[in-house]
C-alpha cells in the first residue's frame, strides 16, 4: 500500500508539473518559471524515492501508468500546490562574494529550506537510523538569485534517560545521559556497535540508498585520507585533528582504530551559503573511525565560526560539528570500501537483490 501511495503522490506532482508548463507557455513570467522549476525538482526527489524502493513501480514517459498519465490534460485542476524543490546550480558558490554584508546579517536561510525524505534504514532494533533526504532552497532575490539542492545521509541515534527509563532521540553528537534525578552525567561522543552498523548498511544498500544518483553535485573535487596509508608522523597529525582531547585519543588508541577522512571544499551546511564568500569556501571533512567492534562518524570544518561546534583545545585550524553526523553520498561510498570491502553497492539500474 505504501508503494502505491508513493506512486500516486508522484503522479499528482506530475499533473501539477504539466499544468505549470502550460501556464508558463501561455504567460512566461518569472513567477511561472519559478513554479515550474520548483515542481520539476520535487518530481526529481519523489522519482528517486520511488526508484530506491524495493519493487517500487516507477513512472516513466514510456510506461504511461494507466489512463492517468495519458490524460494529464483532462485531469489538470485549477490550482497548483506550492512546492519547494529544485535542481542543483553548480555556479552558485561563485556568486556568494556578491552578497552584501548587511544582507548576510539579516538572512535566516533555514526558514526557506524544504527537506524531502528519500528513504531510511535501521540497525540495532531501531536504535540507529540512517535517513536519506534532499534539501532545497528556492531562489532568493536578496541573495543574488541563490538557490541550491543536495542529498545527504543523516544519522539518528538514541540516548538513555534514567528518569524516563527509556531511550530518547539523541540531539547532539557529544551529549550527556541523565540519571533518575535528571542530573547530567559526563559528556560522551556518539558511537555504535559495528554489528548494528552492519545491519543498517545492508538495509540501506538493499534499498539502494547509496546509489550514485544520490551524489552531492556540489562536491567537485575530494581527497581521501586512510590511516593505514600514512606514515607514523602523518597518522599522528591527522588523528589529532579528528579527535577532541587526550581522553578521546586514548580511548581510540586503546582500541586500535582505523580512520578514513573524506575532505572536500564546499558550503556543506545551508548557513554557510550566507556566511561564506567565493574566496573563502569552507573545507569539510567527513570522518569514519572504526575497528571490528565499534564505529563512529564525525564532521569537521575549517570554518571556525560554524555552529554548533566543539573546539579542539590544541588545534586552531579545525572545529567539529556537534550536530549528529550528516554524510555525503560520495563519502559514504568511500567509507564502505574500507568498512565493507566485499559489499557491492546496488545502483538504480541493478536488478533487485
Amino acid at each position: 500500500m505504501e508503494k502505491e501511495k508513493n506512486n500516486n503522490e508522484t503522479l499528482e506532482i506530475l499533473k501539477d508539473l504539466n499544468k505549470a508548463y502550460k501556464d508558463f507557455i501561455n504567460s512566461p513570467t518569472s513567477e511561472n518559471i519559478e513554479t515550474f522549476v520548483r515542481i520539476s525538482a520535487l518530481y526529481t526527489s519523489t522519482w528517486i524515492r520511488d526508484a530506491s524502493g524495493e519493487s517500487s513501480k516507477q513512472i516513466t514517459s514510456e510506461s504511461e501508468t494507466g489512463e492517468d498519465l495519458k490524460n494529464l490534460d483532462s485531469n489538470i485542476g485549477d490550482e497548483i500546490k506550492v512546492y519547494t524543490a529544485s535542481t542543483p546550480d553548480l555556479t552558485l558558490s561563485k556568486r556568494l562574494d556578491q552578497i552584501a554584508d548587511n544582507i548576510r546579517e539579516r538572512v535566516n536561510i533555514k526558514r526557506y529550506l524544504t527537506k524531502t525524505e528519500i528513504g531510511r534504514a535501521e540497525g540495532g532494533n531501531g536504535d540507529i537510523k540512517l535517513i536519506t533526504s534532499s534539501t532545497y532552497c528556492p531562489p532568493l532575490n536578496t541573495l543574488q538569485g541563490l538557490d541550491f539542492f543536495y542529498v545527504d545521509h543523516s544519522f539518528r541515534g538514541t540516548i538513555y534517560s534514567d528518569k524516563r527509563n527509556k531511550h530518547l532521540n539523541r540531539r547532539w553528537y557529544v551529549s550527556s545521559d541523565r540519571n533518575e534525578k535528571g542530573e547530567k552525567g559526563s559528556k560522551t561522543p556518539w558511537e555504535v556497535l559495528r554489528e548494528e552498523f552492519n545491519e543498517l548498511a545492508e538495509d540501506a544498500n538493499t534499498k539502494k540508498l547509496f546509489n550514485k544518483s544520490l551524489d552531492d553535485e556540489r562536491i567537485v573535487n575530494s581527497k581521501i585520507i586512510y590511516s593505514d596509508d600514512l606514515d607514523l608522523k602523518e597518522r599522528k597529525k591527522y588523528f589529532n585533528e579528528i579527535t577532541l582531547n587526550d581522553d578521546d585519543r586514548k580511548y581510540f588508541m586503546d582500541r586500535d582504530v582505523h580512520f578514513v577522512i573524506f575532505q572536500a571544499e564546499y558550503p556543506k551546511k545551508p548557513d554557510q551559503y550566507v556566511t561564506s564568500t567565493g574566496e573563502n569556501t569552507p573545507v569539510w571533512r567527513d570522518v569514519c573511525i572504526f575497528n571490528p567492534d565499534l564505529i563512529t562518524f564525525r564532521n569537521f570544518t575549517n570554518d571556525l565560526n560554524f555552529k554548533p561546534k566543539i573546539s579542539i583545545p590544541d588545534n586552531r585550524e579545525w572545529v567539529m560539528s556537534n550536530d549528529m553526523p550528516n554524510i555525503s553520498n560520495q563519502a559514504m561510498r568511500e567509507f564502505l570500501k574500507y568498512t565493507h570491502p566485499r559489499m557491492k553497492i546496488i545502483e538504480l539500474e541493478d536488478d533487485e537483490h
